[in-house]
């Protein structure tokens, strides 16, 4: 939506200076047809004379993926915020090793999950310790080695 709305803006932009500036826009509308067929011509044909068949096939197939919305919807990056929050506010409250720490024993719910990840396995100590809400006792404190 975006991109379109973006294309219509510049083109706003360069034909309203072209009005501005005295031009006749009947001309550029008469011509448009045949000088774009020019120039996307070339490009396409020095596109298809500079690039291998196999990467000409290979963009075919990706084209519609490119022209097709995005996976990601808010509801994801909400969701990717939220856990980012969560993760930064216990760096603050009980400072960076308490991450590393958390991490380590899967203490952070992992509540977003990317498509083709796996979720990572907890141990059923773990698990007990997340569900028991007993797992901050259980920390220990890691002391630099002498």
């Amino acid at each position: 939506m975006f991109v379109i709305i973006g294309y219509a803006v510049a083109m706003g932009c360069i034909f309203g200076a072209y009005v501005i500036h005295g031009g006749n826009i009947a001309v550029i509308a008469h011509a448009i047809p045949t000088e774009m067929m020019a120039i996307a011509g070339g490009a396409l044909g020095a596109f298809a004379v500079n690039n291998q068949p196999k990467t000409l096939k290979a963009i075919g197939k990706a084209l519609p993926t490119v022209l097709k919305g995005s996976k990601y919807t808010k509801a994801r990056y909400m969701e990717l915020m939220a856990l980012l929050y969560d993760i930064l506010q216990k760096a603050r409250k009980e400072g960076l090793m308490s991450i590393e720490i958390a991490h380590m024993l899967a203490e952070v719910p992992n509540r977003l999950t990317l498509e083709g990840t796996p979720t990572p396995r907890r141990s059923a100590a773990a698990s007990a310790a997340i569900a028991t809400g007993s797992c901050r006792r259980t920390v220990p404190t890691h002391r630099a080695a002498n």
